[in-house]
Parts: structure tokens; sequence; C-alpha cells
């Protein structure tokens, strides 16, 4: 895709831009105009730090503590919406803590022009990106443990709580969030704040003009709004409502949707997370038929806390808590009534035990640490600016590439993508990984004695492409994983390697898959093919040898060796490469049934 960015001189094309070190902009001089200000200030565009659909973010040469988002291709639409923005701002933009500035909202702070006059874009404040990650990092316990994040069950509630705030903020200053998800929040590594990110995608009102929102999605979209006929410019402050209370679910029990759940009709039917928002169906209702994920913590929840989350799950859209309510309920929780457990300093429950210790789920392990408590601090308090919305750099989704044609066969042609479930919204796609596609390593694996044993996730988790979501263990080893094809909801189908279902991606970008699913099983399987050709080779050539051995024996006993002597060293010979010449044969009929010599 190729867009165009304007300049002085005429129409540059991103795309060739892209092929140098230097982009289009870095080096030029633009004007900045704040607000408050009648004169405009010039600013030295520094180099790109990255680019997205609208636009792309640079240093502020001249102002480190600033970056210039230039948009693509800006329009009179696109500059009226960042004069609106300038126009009514959210307090709470920039926190103090510990001394220094805490990035809150990424909101512009002036126009930007080239020095035609022409609108480019805006300029925001600079935030330390290795100072976050994103939300949903938080919210997975494996994420956690690789990202080396604190495993406190009181920062999620504070990093809940102070969401639930930084939107009070944008709605009390007349604007609503609307595609509000993990992905457009950053959380940062300590002390549980956050920072909301592509502003300029909110649905903005100021004075009588209101800018619609131009993006949702489904998984956060509230249930008067799941129609085939819904669009973004529909909605407001009621959808910040719906999708917060989901995203705070998430937060508390470790990334479980509250709509996902197994159907107790029907424990392995497919189901479409969209399909039950529109009917309302959450496992929280005990009317619902669901039951919560084996590894749910929901049961452990404040009485108070679950009316709140059936509020703004079940019901008219008027009922729902506003996100004032939900901060001062979550900060009262994390602040004055969790208690903490002795098995742990991470343990800390609502008051009906401690959920770790009392569930004991299987495929999630609790986070360990010593029992001594600890505080956290206070939250920050309010300013004035605002944070640059440059995409986070997450945990890298390792490169996808098709089997060796001796290892597999192709899985795109076995695999089941398509549309599936129910629903006036487009249906999401789902990728259905089975243990057919890899028939020739269930055999490799049985032979050797390896099998699936266990799943990282449950139903209902968010996973990223190239994810492990399944173990491989040979004995009390993990030798391997299945990886996610696709970044999207995961469910579990098989507890063993079967020829059909494995498991299921659910998810909504049409694309290719990213990752290959049996890469490690592959690799493993490759790995033991070589292993068995050299022991084929090993037993051929040892086999050869003690048969010569034997030969020579008969040799020697003419000469100087005793008849007695001969004969035990002759049969021992004998026996040795007759054992490697069944071995050769057992090795080779498996690398034959494998398909391979």
């Amino acid at each position: 895709m190729i867009s165009k960015l304007g300049n002085e001189s005429g129409t540059v094309m991103e795309g060739q831009l892209s092929q140098g070190n230097q982009p289009g902009w870095q080096g030029r001089t633009v004007l900045a105009t704040a607000p408050a200000s009648a004169l405009p200030i010039p600013v030295l565009v520094g180099k790109r730090l990255g680019a997205g659909g609208e636009g792309a973010v640079y240093q502020d040469a001249s102002r480190p503590e600033y970056v210039l988002k230039i948009l693509h291709t800006p329009t009179a639409n696109s500059e009226a919406k960042a004069r609106a923005m300038l126009a009514s701002p959210p307090a709470a933009q920039v926190g103090q803590y510990q001394g220094q500035d805490l990035i809150q909202i990424a909101w512009p702070q002036e126009l930007l022009t080239d020095d035609r006059g022409g609108y480019i874009g805006f300029s925001m404040r600079y935030l330390d990106m290795s100072q976050t990650v994103g939300l949903s990092v938080w919210m997975i316990p494996r994420e956690r443990r690789f990202n080396n994040l604190s495993e406190d069950d009181r920062i999620r509630v504070h990093l809940a709580a102070n969401l639930a705030s930084l939107t009070n903020y944008v709605n009390q200053a007349g604007h609503a969030l609307i595609d509000l998800k993990p992905l457009n929040v950053l959380g940062y590594r300590k002390d549980g704040y956050v920072c909301l990110v592509d502003c300029d995608g909110f649905r903005i009102q100021s004075n009588s003009a209101v800018f619609p929102a131009a993006a949702y999605t489904p998984d956060y979209l509230a249930p008067e709004y799941q129609t085939a006929s819904f669009r973004p410019d529909q909605c407001g402050e009621e959808q910040d409502r719906f999708a917060l209370a989901v995203i705070i679910y998430e937060m508390l029990d470790n990334g479980i949707h509250p709509f996902s759940g197994i159907d107790q009709a029907n424990p392995g039917e497919s189901f479409v997370l969209h399909a039950r928002i529109q009917q309302q169906r959450t496992f929280l209702d005990g009317g619902s038929g669901l039951q919560p994920p084996k590894s749910s913590h929901c049961t452990f929840f404040p009485d108070d806390t679950l009316d709140l989350l059936l509020r703004a799950f079940t019901g008219p859209a008027r009922q729902r808590p506003s996100s004032g309510e939900w901060t001062v309920h979550l900060q009262g929780l994390a602040q004055y009534r969790m208690k903490p457990c002795g098995a742990s300093r991470d343990h800390w429950d609502y008051g009906k035990g401690c959920a770790w210790c009392l569930s004991k789920p299987v495929q999630i392990p609790p986070p360990g640490g010593d029992n001594r408590p600890r505080s956290l601090a206070s939250p920050a308090s309010a300013g004035s600016f605002a944070a640059a919305p440059i995409a986070y750099s997450s945990r890298p989704a390792p490169t996808g590439r098709p089997p060796s044609a001796s290892t597999g066969r192709a899985w795109a042609g076995n695999s089941s993508l398509g549309p599936t479930g129910s629903g006036s919204l487009a249906a999401p796609l789902v990728a259905c990984v089975k243990g057919s596609d890899m028939a020739d390593l269930k055999f490799l694996f049985e032979s050797a004695g390896f099998g699936i044993t266990g799943w990282y996730y449950v139903s209902g988790e968010m996973v990223k492409a190239g994810e492990k979501v399944g173990i491989v263990q040979r004995k009390d080893k993990i030798v391997a994983s299945l990886l996610s094809p696709h970044t999207g909801r995961f469910k579990q189908l098989s507890d063993k390697f079967t020829d059909g279902p494995l498991f299921e991606v659910e998810y909504y970008d049409a694309a290719e898959p990213e990752e290959w699913p049996f890469r490690e099983l592959v690799d493993l399987a490759e790995a033991l093919v070589t292993s068995f050709r050299m022991q084929k080779r090993q037993a051929n050539i040892a086999a050869v040898s003690f048969a010569l051995v034997a030969g020579l024996c008969l040799f020697m006993a003419s000469i100087d060796i005793s008849p007695t002597q001969c004969i035990l060293i002759m049969l021992g010979s004998i026996a040795i490469s007759i054992f490697m010449v069944v071995k050769s044969v057992a090795v080779g009929q498996i690398l034959t049934k494998f398909g391979v010599n």
C-alpha cells in the first residue's frame, strides 16, 4: 500500500522513502502552533520512530519532550478534528510521580503546518516506550512472567482503576473512546499506571461539532450495537461503559473474556464471542447455561464487583456503571479491601480466600515469591500534557516456514479456514488445527514416546501468532510446543494428539497464517530423523566390524590362539553383529514408514 506525504516540492511516495535511511520529513522544519498562541514556532523534524495507517511519528529534534505525528494524507476533516481536540482537552493528560512527568493520555498539543501553512499533523508529548507494555501483557500470567512484570494481584486492580479514571476524564471532557480495547492502552511496568494512545480515533465533541469514531472491535462492542447495520458514529459513552467493564474483567481474571466459557448443554460446541455479547450471555449470569473456564477466579470476586459486572453485561444500557463509579470501586478495592495470603507476597484476595491457592489451576501455575506484604504507590496527580501514540514493541512472533517435504504436508490445504458461527456482524474466521495435518509426525512421536500432555491457555483466552499453546512432552521433559497460527482467541479441542481437531484460534484479520502450528514439531522430527539415520549407520558399521572380528578369530585360531578363546570371541562378535543388524533393520523400518530413507 502506498500513501502520499505532502511536501513543498510535490508528492513523495512513502514506499520510496522507506527504502532509505532518510524519511521524507526528517531534517525539515515545520511550524507548531499551540491553542493559546497566535504565533507558530519552528521545530526541526527528527528521525522517524514509527508509522501506522494514518501517519508517521517523528522525534522533535528541537524539543526532546515532544514528538510529531505527520499524517500521510491530511484532510480538512482531520484538521478540524485536531482543532476540536485542542479546544476541548481532557484533564490528567500528565501526572506527577516521584518528581517526573507520567504520560497518561496521548492528546494533541499543537497543530503542525508546513512552510506554506498547510496542515500536516500535530505534536504530542514524548513517551518512553521502554517503560510500558501493552495492557494485554499485564492480563496473561505467562506474558507477565516473560516480561518480568510483577505478579502482585493488587497491581492489576490498580491498572483497572487507573484505566477507569482516565476514561472518566475523557468522558467528562465530552468525548468517547468507542474503540476501547487492550491494544489501545499501554500499562507502565511499575506501580499500576496506564496511558491511552491513538486518541485521534476517539469520538470528539467540541461545542456543537461532533467527529465520530471510525473503528470498533466486535469483542468489545456493546450488545445493542451488535447488528449488521451498525456504524461507529452511532455510539457514545454507553459503548465506553461496556468496553471498560470487559477490560476490567479481563484484568481481574487473567485475560479471560467474560463472554467465553463452556456451554453446559454443548460442551464441545464452538462459539462466537460477539454473538454471545448480542445475547447478553455471560458465564457470570447464573441463568446463562455457561460455565467459567477452569482457570477463572470469578467465584472469588467480591459480591459488589460481580453486581457491577452484571449491570454492565446484562440488562439495559442505561444501568451500566460509569467510568467514575468503576474508579471509586476499584480504588477502594485495591487500597483497602484486598488481604494478603500467607503463601506468597504476590497473592491477595478479596475476602473469599486466595484464588491461586484454593483453585489451583493446572494450566496456569500460581506466581511465586515470599510472603512479605508490600505497599503500592498512590495514584499520580493530574497534569496538563499527553503522550505520543507510538506503536509499542512487544515479544516478536517467530517467523513461520513451511514444513520440509520429508516431514509433513501443507497445513493450509488440510486445515479448516473459514467463517463460522452466527450473529448479525461478520463472523470471525476460525483456524482449526488438526492432528491429521501431521499424521506422519504422529507415528514418529508415538515411536519415540512423545505426546501432547497439556495446554498453556484455556478456551477464551487471547493468544498471539506464534505463541506456544500446546505442550509436547517425552516422559517429564517438555520437548516442543504447538504454536498459534493467528492472533486471536484460543479454544482447546483435544487433550491428546489425535487425528481430529486439536485446537482452534478465532480471529478477524482475514490474512494468511502468520505461523506454522507444527514448526517446533517439524524441527524436532528432523532432529529425530537425523538421530535415527545416525543410529542405523552406526549399527551397520558395528555389525560389519564385529563380523570382521569373528572372521579374524578364525584366522587367528590357526596361528596362536586357543580354540576355546577363539570360539568365545567369535560367538560374542557374531551375537553383537546380529543385534546391530536387527537394530539397523528396526530403525530402517521406522524411517521407511515415516517416508524417508
